[in-house]
């Protein structure tokens, strides 16, 4: 008789369209308790590799997912492996659950309509570092599922509703990010998530100050250069770049210049300031010291690994 432990596979036949039985030399239930729940991707894919059983009794699809395509291995691995690694999926076919790991992207040219509600729908878990939506409406709640664990999050043109149709607002967005890191948001059309108050009102709350990165593009002249100083001042290791549509008015371009000579005179490297037709010469400094700043952030993580 062939006897199977969780590390040696032993199956027995069955007929057609039944579950596949196994012997295992310990209690089937604790064996069934460890295929329902896995306490790590890398220990679920152990634990498929080893024995097909536990996948026909918890089918999980672990990996990231971008541009239609999910892999289970790490950014290097896919370039070592020319991306032969990743596999093309129709989220909206597939049976299995989803355990996200690493990444969750979705572009302008692969975008999938209802792409967020239909991963929330197969989500047996989620773990990825960094979120990317482009162009496309979300549930909060959806939002929220997929959050929790987030680091970096790089949105263009995303409206995100609650459970009424209401736009969210920018602030409560970013309350809702326990995690972030570094939060990039360029904006499209639709300026309905801010108003004149939305950066004081990010810089009262608690994550803020552990922020490394702080950008906004395509904006709009709805903030308070005021705000923009306040921002800038008190948030000096946070590396912030602010670059604003063509839209905005002269009186708005000089305020700015304003705000530019004195992060210039102050030599503060971690800030970009943008607009169409400002002096070349200015932005130039200000580009200059924020990419300096980057080289040497990456020298001190150098030395705090040795």
């Amino acid at each position: 008789m062939n006897h199977c432990n969780p590390f040696i596979p032993g199956r027995i036949p069955w007929p057609e369209g039944l579950p596949r039985k196994q012997n295992f030399s310990i209690p089937e239930n604790i064996i069934y308790y460890a295929a329902m729940n896995p306490s790590t991707p890398k220990v679920y894919n152990k634990m498929i590799q080893c024995c097909k059983y536990f996948f026909e009794i918890n089918s999980i699809l672990v990996g990231k997912f971008e541009e239609s395509k999910l892999c289970s291995n790490d950014e290097s691995e896919c370039l070592d492996n020319f991306e032969q690694c990743c596999v093309e999926i129709d989220i909206s076919k597939i049976t299995s659950k989803l355990w996200l790991i690493n990444k969750l992207c979705d572009d302008d040219e692969t975008h999938i309509p209802n792409f967020t509600g239909l991963i929330c729908s197969k989500l047996y878990q989620c773990d990825i570092n960094l979120l990317a939506l482009e162009h496309q409406n979300v549930l909060f709640d959806n939002f929220k599922i997929l959050v929790s664990s987030v680091k970096t999050i790089v949105f263009e043109d995303l409206t995100i509703t609650d459970s009424n149709g209401s736009v969210v607002m920018l602030e409560s967005i970013f309350e809702a990010l326990p995690n972030v890191k570094n939060f990039i948001y360029t904006f499209g059309h639709d300026f309905t998530m801010v108003t004149h108050a939305t950066i004081k009102n990010m810089m009262k709350l608690e994550y803020f100050e552990s922020l490394h990165i702080f950008g906004l593009s395509e904006l709009p002249e709805i903030f308070e250069v005021k705000d923009l100083f306040d921002l800038i001042m008190n948030y000096k290791d946070t590396k912030i770049v602010l670059e604003f549509c063509d839209e905005i008015s002269d009186e708005y371009k000089d305020q700015l210049d304003v705000l530019i000579d004195i992060v210039i005179e102050s030599e503060i490297p971690n800030v970009i300031i943008e607009y169409d037709g400002q002096v070349e010469e200015k932005l130039e400094i200000l580009e200059d010291r924020y990419f300096d700043s980057d080289s040497d952030d990456e020298t001190e993580e150098e030395e705090d690994i040795d």
